[in-house]
């Protein structure tokens, strides 16, 4: 059936927030608007000569979550990017309610450096694992989806170039006007290493404290670890379904917009669209 996608709305119906602050959107939320911080100096680490302020992930704390998630994977197998990608994604997965692996979900993986620390761990030849495209082919992979994720990588802006084309993917992603997609899972994700801090130290961006922005004594910049994903479903406004599942659809599409509910699970895989 060809689709007029000039009529469809996208919806984040599930996320979640990885970060040294919190493992789920809601722990991180609350620290923050609780003043708390990660951010503290390291001194020695990745064997740099001097010292940066940054907010890491704990290794150990990480390994366990990641571990509690997948049950019996081994997570030697990825990275910490990886690992952190992973369990962002899975959890926004699980709040959305729907199948990863199915034909119509499509991965949106975006990333400044991926794995670029590889590249400084003797790599065997034609080992592919320090491209940010093969970090995004064993994410999905993870998953059992089939479908070759997009994968962005322009450094600051990423993320939200990543959720631009997430929805694009949505609206326009099929061949001739089909829908291809109904889901897309977007993720965003971050590592610190030697490659990273020297980098931003050898012109003098970092701040050696806290960083205090648009401050006139401001310093430079703090760097930090972090995970994030959003489940995005396209609904088409077309309505060809019972009145009454229609109507209900408009009821909640309503209070959506007004910003005072989110799109119920129950409601996540149903074909039901709405025609206004």
């Amino acid at each position: 059936m060809v689709i007029d996608m000039t009529d469809s709305k996208v919806y984040a119906i599930g996320d979640c927030i990885i970060s040294p602050l919190g493992y789920t959107s809601e722990n991180t939320y609350k620290a923050i608007v609780n003043g708390e911080s990660r951010l503290e100096m390291h001194c020695g680490t990745f064997g740099l000569p001097q010292p940066f302020f940054g907010s890491l992930f704990e290794r150990n704390t990480l390994d366990a979550e990641f571990y509690s998630e997948t049950g019996n994977r081994d997570n030697i197998l990825y990275s910490t990017v990886e690992k952190a990608a992973i369990l962002a994604a899975s959890r926004a997965i699980r709040n959305a309610s729907i199948d990863p692996a199915a034909d119509n979900v499509i991965f949106v993986i975006s990333s400044t450096k991926g794995n670029i620390n590889k590249a400084a761990q003797g790599l065997m030849p034609n080992d592919e694992s320090p491209y940010v495209w093969s970090s995004s082919n064993r994410i999905a992979q993870f998953f059992g989806n089939r479908n070759q994720p997009v994968t962005v990588s322009l450094a600051c802006t990423s993320g939200i170039v990543a959720q631009i084309a997430a929805m694009r993917a949505l609206k326009f992603g099929g061949a001739n006007g089909v829908q291809q997609y109904k889901y897309a899972v977007v993720i965003g994700a971050e590592e610190l290493s030697k490659f990273i801090i020297s980098g931003f130290q050898s012109f003098r961006a970092l701040s050696t404290e806290r960083c205090m922005p648009f401050d006139a004594e401001r310093k430079g910049l703090n760097l930090g670890e972090a995970a994030a994903a959003i489940v995005m479903c396209d609904i088409l406004l077309t309505g060809d379904k019972d009145f009454e599942d229609i109507k209900a659809i408009k009821e909640i599409t309503a209070k959506i917009e007004e910003g005072t509910a989110v799109l119920p699970k129950a409601l996540v895989n149903t074909d039901v669209v709405v025609e206004k």
